[in-house]
């Protein structure tokens, strides 16, 4: 009998475990207030979606961006975009949350809009999760703050890996037509924590090459390849780029602040210290997909 009396103690503590990432309602994000759960979100931008999506909540997402093509979300409907949102498509859908990345016209829809914006940095990425997290589930959500340590995690075990290590210059070019990650910029920063100096670092968000100094190692779209990279002007001159000093990335999960990010940011930092995490052939670049 004490045995049963303990496994239903067991049982309804673990219920109730399970309900606490529901019910912490009313919920206030970047200062709006959600009264409760939501069950008909209109996400106004494709990235968030995603992130929504990742984070295990797309079953309450019905309506997304125009043109979007999100996996598991086919049957949702299109409402506009976060610059022209189809106020009546988002009324008609009865949203009881809309989610974008900027501001609405007044008037455009009758219930709370939260606006997400993209982070550029470690912090900003962990209040990302946290808060769509807490858009979704209320206040209590685990989801957000599991997403959020694990980020934050990941980060801080490769820096204290590393160590002393001598830590490479670097640079991050994020576009195929020349542009570089530059102060104010995700990449940057999560890169930044576990290299040398970003040698872009003069330039405030995405810019171009132009009087910025040579990288030891350069992380690259893989939209390029290693032969394209070589004929691009300013980059073929480089020295890491002629020694195949060049590591290819999707950039795609940083620009949608996926977590996906880790699987292209680990290996590429890890790859830049053999001497702590094993071998890198260093000739002929490596990617990462």
């Amino acid at each position: 009998m004490a045995r049963r009396r303990g496994l239903a103690l067991l049982l309804a503590a673990a219920l109730l475990l399970a309900g606490c990432g529901k019910k912490g309602f009313p919920a206030t994000v970047q200062g709006v207030t959600i009264s409760g759960a939501p069950k008909r979100v209109a996400v106004l931008s494709e990235h968030r979606a995603e992130a929504a999506v990742g984070m295990g909540y797309g079953g309450q997402i019905a309506g997304v961006c125009d043109g979007s093509r999100l996996p598991g979300l086919e049957d949702a409907q299109p409402v506009g975009t976060a610059l022209l949102p189809d106020g009546a498509a988002i009324a008609e859908l009865k949203a009881d949350l809309v989610l974008s990345t900027q501001p609405l016209p007044e008037g455009t829809v009758d219930c709370p809009v939260v606006v997400l914006a993209a982070p550029t940095t470690l912090e900003g990425l962990s209040g990302f999760y946290r808060d769509i997290a807490a858009c979704f589930a209320g206040e209590r959500a685990e989801e957000g703050r599991l997403f959020a340590a694990d980020a934050e995690s990941w980060v801080a075990a490769l820096d204290e890996k590393i160590g002393d290590a001598d830590r490479p210059s670097f640079a991050v070019l994020c576009d195929p037509r020349g542009y570089l990650a530059g102060t104010g910029t995700l990449e940057a920063d999560l890169f930044g924590r576990l290299l040398g100096e970003n040698t872009a670092a003069a330039a405030e968000g995405y810019a171009t090459l132009e009087g910025m100094a040579e990288p030891e190692v350069l992380f690259c779209t893989d939209a390029l390849t290693l032969e394209e990279l070589q004929r691009l002007p300013g980059f073929a001159e480089m020295a890491c780029v002629q020694e195949g000093r060049v590591v290819f990335l999707q950039m795609a999960p940083f620009e949608r602040c996926s977590s996906a990010l880790f699987l292209q940011l680990i290996p590429a930092v890890t790859a830049q210290y053999p001497q702590v995490f094993g071998g890198w052939d260093g000739g002929q670049g490596q990617a990462y997909s």
